[in-house]
């Protein structure tokens, strides 16, 4: 009897997870997420980088980070990215940043050369990383006017 009861609530939680991921896809709420390691390690800073000492502050603390993307495929065909620093992940994109609309990149392409430039922004103490729709013309994402 413990055995299925175990199971039942195991079961039940999976369900549940499940159900509000996909709630929250439909809804179209928060698509992206930011977490910034290094002000979560160090909570005398904080997350954005205000000022150009700020900025350079931040770029000094990652430079030593290893960074990482992974392109992921998200609502309509399209796609998205994760990027990494130091193993966990600091922003969840599922959306073209700098854009009206939900949708995604309409290639995986599209989408690692965004990530690439996130990351870039990154690396240069910019958290989180602002891209605009002029960057965006200037990698010729798709879809983007």
């Amino acid at each position: 009897m413990k055995t299925f009861t175990s199971f039942f609530f195991a079961v039940a939680i999976l369900v549940g997870c499940t159900s509000r991921n996909q709630n929250a896809e439909e809804t179209g709420e928060e698509t992206e997420q930011v977490v910034d390691p290094v002000a979560q390690t160090d909570n005398s800073e904080t997350a954005k980088a205000g000022t150009e000492d700020e900025q350079k502050d931040l770029a000094e603390k990652y430079a030593e980070a290893q960074f990482g993307s992974l392109v992921t495929n998200v609502a309509n065909q399209r796609y998205g990215y994760y990027i990494y620093i130091d193993g966990k992940i600091v922003i969840e994109q599922k959306t073209i940043p700098g854009t009206a609309g939900k949708d995604g990149c309409v290639t995986k392409e599209d989408a690692q050369k965004v990530a690439d430039l996130a990351i870039a922004k990154i690396r240069n103490g910019n958290m989180p990383p602002t891209i605009t729709v002029e960057e965006l013309k200037e990698l010729k994402i798709q879809g983007v006017e």
